[in-house]
């Protein structure tokens, strides 16, 4: 049998998601921000801890059965630069409990290149975005966990006591296995923001705007993909989500610069139809919103 090999910045998605059938835990929680909204829509419907404490913001989701994780995807959340996440997978059956895997990444990574900052510039250390500039604006945080393990709970502890909101603040983690493309999109897909912003034309040519959340968009096609990917993966992922249901799209996970440009929780904006391209390959088309 002949295994292929599958290019490490090959785009990844989170299917299947673990994300509604975990049962969600946290050392606190603000009353009217349980931590069950972490395995719920809509976005804004958030996770909060009582304060930025470290030992206030311990998240656990549990499972029964056990589930193979292979990523978590903090998304939408108010943590500040310079702040943390540590990631535990769990076998809680033995005592103590076994810690499978364990990874701890910096909430905001690097965003520019060298020769784009200078030293003047505020953030020639970590060179990562800063605090205006993501203001207003919902972020994700993809992390990858090693080991393909099943397991039956996942500790998230971020790390986040300065926190100028004083509290720390999630939308909802998704959870779940991440499978990598076989054969990523082709050459000539398409990204980028819908505007959503309203504009109006007085009289006399004046323009007033009023400006709305804006989600990203993308618009691709995986071509000569294997059938039984192609329908293995992909259409099993329009039949059991339509679109209705997110998942976790992370373009190029070799790419840390641009990963909190370029991953995101989306949709399906249509269910488009797969094409027969050659014996035993599939054209896969990918139309994907962002989920506000």
């Amino acid at each position: 049998m002949t295994i292929q090999t599958i290019p490490a910045h090959n785009a990844i998605v989170g299917f299947p998601s673990w994300r509604t059938k975990a049962v969600w835990s946290a050392s606190t929680a603000h009353a009217l921000y349980p931590a069950a909204n972490l395995g719920t829509m809509p976005l804004s419907y958030p996770w909060r801890g009582a304060s930025p404490a470290p030992e206030d913001n311990v998240i656990t989701a549990t499972f029964s059965p056990r589930r193979r994780v292979d990523f978590v995807a903090l998304c939408r959340h108010n943590l500040s630069i310079g702040s943390t996440v540590t990631v535990e997978l769990l076998d809680t059956t033995t005592e103590p409990e076994t810690v499978l895997s364990t990874v701890t990444v910096q909430s905001w990574p690097a965003v520019f290149t060298e020769d784009q900052v200078d030293w003047d510039g505020g953030r020639w250390w970590d060179r990562t975005y800063t605090a205006e500039e993501i203001a207003g604006y919902p972020w994700h945080l993809p992390i990858r966990l090693p080991g393909a393990y099943y397991v039956d709970a996942v500790r998230i502890r971020p790390a986040d006591p300065l926190n100028p909101a004083g509290f720390v603040q999630i939308g909802a983690i998704e959870v779940g296995e991440a499978h990598q493309i076989l054969r990523s999109f082709s050459f000539g897909a398409e990204y980028g923001y819908q505007s959503r912003t309203e504009s109006q034309e007085a009289d006399g040519g004046t323009m007033t705007f009023r400006r709305r959340p804006k989600p990203r968009v993308f618009e691709g096609v995986i071509s000569h993909l294997p059938r039984d990917s192609a329908l293995g993966v992909w259409l099993e992922m329009r039949r059991q989500l339509d679109i209705d249901v997110p998942f976790f799209w992370w373009p190029n996970p070799e790419d840390p610069v641009h990963q909190l440009r370029n991953a995101y929780p989306a949709r399906f904006t249509a269910l488009s139809l797969h094409s027969f391209v050659s014996p035993g390959r599939d054209g896969v088309p990918i139309s994907l919103k962002e989920v506000m």
